[in-house]
């Protein structure tokens, strides 16, 4: 008996029921009572009682369309709250279980014996990674966090820092703090460290080996005797960086910031430095062999005793730099900017130097035998006693440069620019002088024995004393002013035979004296051209 009046109770109390048994009870009561008259008058209209009742039924039809419609509502936001609650459920289960889950994860972390800390390790990151396919990021960072700070405090044993490292290498992590860990003497080769923050961190003697430092940060960084050879430091900020005695050979270090960083002595053979800016940085003693440091920054740096053998600076900015006693043997310095460069006692033998600055280089006593100086700048440049022998010097701007006692026997100095130059005693033998401009050149004492001077401007020369035996001269030359005082000349005009035997044998009896005055050296080449 409750039950069904617990049932009524509730069936009264919507209304859109009681509406609809009213408008029932209408229908059956017109339907079944029969009226006085068979016209009935309906809100000042005479209707018949069929659309009486057709009109009550539309509307009571409408009322239980608007009540089915009105329950079906109900019983949707009834079924949604329902689903929400249940949600809600399971999400507070799933984080009572992930709370467990991460307690527990965090125990075995801490524990002392490394397959439980490995276990740990695995157990955090398989609850970032399901938290992560849940968009529930609280646990991701804090795991990132975590593992960060493992890898900072660098307590454990190398193979346990390189699985956090590799964990963290994955998109999920978003941060890889590092600053001032503490990293020495630890095996992370082969790891992925690009992108990190790794600046004031102690790397003394670590392995980095074919790792990937990529636009890492590690100014300010201890790497001293690290190995990094091979290893991928494209980008990276290594500003003040500590790398001396460091390994880094055949190391990609394109576009990579070294100002004021420290390579004393490090090994960077084979390295690639392209573009890298190596300002202030210091280099003495660095091994450089092989290394490709086109376009780099080495402006002002300090390579005294670098080994450079083989080394591709091509464009290369070393404006000021000392190179003291280095070895540039087979170098590639074609378009580099060496002016002001101090390369006293530098080796430079096959040395590619061709477009280079060396405009006030400091290089007394460089040994320059064969290198390739075509078109270089070396004006005002300080070559006193240097070997220069068979170097090619062609198209070459040596104006005011120091070249006493410079040996250049056999050199190519086609069309080089050698105005007010200082050659005095320099051994110019057998070199090609042909369109080359000496005008004002000192040349007192100088070897020119059999050298080329067609098209040759001598104004204003001083070959006082030198030695101009067998010198040729295939076409006009300039000598307005110049002055050979005590010079040793004989001349041969090319091409040469039988016919001329007599000439150049008068030639050498005249020449063979001291000329006062260049009138009668002119005078003398008037006969020869009359002769001919």
């Amino acid at each position: 008996m409750g039950k069904r009046y617990d049932n009524l109770k509730r069936w009264v109390s919507n209304k859109w029921h009681i509406s609809l048994a009213i408008f029932i009870s209408i229908i059956l009561f017109i339907a079944f009572f029969d009226f006085s008259a068979n016209q009935i008058y309906l809100f000042g209209m005479e209707k018949s009682k069929f659309e009486i009742l057709t009109f009550i039924g539309a509307i009571a039809g409408g009322i239980l369309a608007l009540g089915v419609l009105s329950e079906n509502t109900r019983r949707n936001n009834l079924t949604q709250k329902t689903t929400e609650l249940t949600q809600k459920s399971i999400e507070l289960t799933e984080k009572s279980n992930m709370d467990i889950r991460f307690k527990d994860a965090a125990t075995l972390l801490g524990s002392s014996d490394t397959s439980s800390t490995l276990a740990g390790i695995f157990a955090l990151h398989q609850i970032a990674v399901d938290c992560n396919e849940k968009n529930q990021n609280e646990y991701v960072g804090t795991i990132n966090d975590i593992f960060c700070a493992i890898i900072r405090a660098g307590n454990i044993e190398s193979f346990i820092l390189k699985t956090v490292l590799v964990r963290l290498s994955l998109d999920i992590y978003e941060s890889k703090s590092f600053i001032n860990a503490n990293l020495m003497n630890k095996d992370l080769s082969g790891t992925d460290l690009s992108g990190a923050d790794l600046s004031g961190a102690k790397l003394t003697g670590t392995d980095l080996s074919a790792s990937d430092l990529s636009g890492t940060n590690l100014s300010s960084a201890n790497l001293s005797s690290a190995n990094l050879s091979g290893t991928k430091i494209i980008g990276a900020d290594l500003s003040g960086a500590d790398l001396s005695g460091a390994n880094l050979s055949v190391a990609d270090l394109t576009d990579s910031n070294l100002i004021s960083s420290d390579l004393t002595n490090a090994n960077l053979s084979g390295a690639k430095l392209t573009d890298s800016d190596l300002t202030s940085s210091k280099l003495s003693g660095a091994n450089l062999s092989g290394t490709n440091l086109s376009g780099s920054n080495l402006s002002g740096q300090d390579l005294s005793g670098a080994d450079l053998n083989k080394a591709y600076l091509s464009g290369a900015k070393l404006s000021g730099a000392k190179l003291i006693g280095a070895d540039l043997s087979g170098a590639d310095l074609t378009n580099a900017n060496l002016s002001g460069i101090d390369l006293l006692n530098a080796k430079f033998s096959s040395v590619i130097l061709k477009g280079v600055d060396l405009t006030s280089a400091n290089l007394p006593g460089a040994k320059l035998s064969g290198v390739v100086l075509s078109h270089a700048n070396l004006s005002h440049a300080d070559l006193t006693e240097a070997d220069l022998t068979n170097a090619n010097l062609s198209g070459s701007n040596l104006s005011s440069a120091k070249l006493s006692g410079t040996k250049l026997s056999g050199a190519k100095l086609f069309r080089a620019k050698l105005s007010s130059a200082k050659l005095s005693r320099a051994d110019l033998t057998e070199v090609d002088l042909s369109e080359a401009d000496l005008s004002g050149a000192k040349l007192s004492r100088a070897k020119l024995s059999r050298a080329n001077l067609s098209g040759a401007n001598l104004t204003e020369a001083n070959l006082s004393g030198a030695n101009l035996t067998g010198i040729r001269f295939l076409t006009t030359i300039k000598m307005i002013g110049a002055c050979f005082d005590g010079a040793r000349m004989s001349f041969k005009i090319l091409p040469s035979g039988d016919e001329y035997h007599a000439l150049l044998k008068k030639a050498h009896q005249v020449v063979n004296s001291n000329f006062m005055s260049v009138d009668v050296l002119l005078k003398m080449f008037e006969l020869f051209e009359t002769t001919e």
